[in-house]
């Protein structure tokens, strides 16, 4: 559980440096306010989601996880620092900054991490809760 905790917490901590970063050299570009009930349902979701990846004990699942929680934590620091949310990379009319492509990605890992530790643990799929 520990090598998983701090897997985690390190990809999900230096992923929110890079996005904090990036959003300080880029300036606070198409800013989005976030309200404070933003920041609790994020916060709460969060912990939801480390705590429930954490509880599996698999070090793909919380790396997975990490990249997640990266993205999450630079938005909602963005909201101290910024008052807001700033979204410095423009596709067309698509405002986003790494932290979204971060919770994105993370999202995919984890997927693909679930499915293999489904596949490895097949024989436990069907154990009583």
């Amino acid at each position: 559980m520990k090598r998983a905790l701090f897997a985690l917490a390190g990809i999900a901590i230096a992923l929110a440096a890079v996005d904090l970063a990036h959003k300080a050299d880029a300036g606070p570009v198409h800013l989005h306010e976030r309200s404070a009930s933003y920041v609790f349902f994020a916060l709460a979701l969060m912990s939801a989601w480390t705590s429930a990846l954490l509880a599996t004990r698999s070090l793909s699942l919380a790396a997975a996880g990490g990249v997640v929680a990266g993205g999450a934590i630079g938005n909602l620091a963005s909201v101290a620092v910024w008052s807001g949310v700033p979204n410095p990379l423009v596709v067309e009319s698509f405002a986003f900054n790494l932290a979204d492509v971060f919770v994105v990605t993370g999202f995919v890992l984890t997927a693909l991490a679930m499915l293999a530790f489904a596949i490895r643990n097949r024989d436990r799929l069907r154990e009583p809760v």
